[in-house]
């Protein structure tokens, strides 16, 4: 993806989420990939670090203690590429939190596509996933010394569906082999817009402010 590309995805999404501070719209649907790791045991599933707490490419971090899942465990869908028309590809069989990371393990569905993602991933050729989730609360960060905007932390957000994606954004999110064998290090980063969910920044943010931080992250 190119620089204009994401700079234009950062801008939509800082003006989603100052037009839903000001309560005129619903607030935006966020996208973060994740990458994978060594083939575990070829079983069918495979456990996925779906989110971590550090701080991504576009500066922006994602609270592991603020995920809400109750609405995701009604339905817990393994989607490829966040294609919300397409059947699911596979199905969270667990989802849990460990310290720093969110992790999920994905049972594939029988379809002959799905089955195909199932091994490119299992004979590493695919490493990337992805989360689609809803901002509920957020606050922008500064740098201490210089005052400057550098992104959006993330404090609770509600998890909406899993995605399989070819393309990486976050460091830390990957694919984790059984036995935690180590895992190798890759992430993701994607942005989308459209949500319904109220979402609350603790202090009142100008859109000046939040296009500040689009051009810290463009650099």
């Amino acid at each position: 993806m190119s620089n204009a590309a994401t700079g234009w995805e950062r801008e939509r999404l800082l003006e989603a989420l100052d037009a839903h501070r000001r309560g005129l719209s619903y607030a935006p649907q966020v996208q973060k990939l994740a990458h994978s790791v060594e083939p575990a045991p070829d079983d069918g599933k495979m456990t996925f670090v779906v989110s971590t707490d550090d701080v991504d490419r576009q500066g922006d971090t994602i609270a592991v203690d603020g995920w809400m899942l109750d609405s995701y465990l009604r339905n817990p869908v393994f989607l490829w590429a966040h294609n919300y028309a397409r059947p699911a590809i596979g199905r969270a069989a667990q989802i849990w939190r460990e310290p720093h990371r969110l992790l999920a393990r994905i049972e594939f569905a029988p379809t002959d596509f799905a089955q195909e993602v199932r091994r490119l991933y299992h004979a590493g050729y695919q490493h990337g996933v992805s989360v689609g989730f809803r901002p509920i609360r957020y606050a922008l960060r500064r740098d201490p010394q210089s005052g400057q905007l550098q992104g959006i932390d993330f404090l609770e957000q509600e998890l909406l569906e899993i995605s399989a994606s070819p393309v990486p954004a976050n460091a830390q999110a990957l694919r984790k082999s059984l036995g935690d064998k180590p895992i190798l290090s890759a992430l993701l980063d994607g942005l989308d817009t459209s949500r319904h969910e109220a979402a609350e920044t603790p202090q009142d943010l100008s859109i000046d402010d939040l296009l500040a931080v689009l051009r810290g992250a463009s650099g």
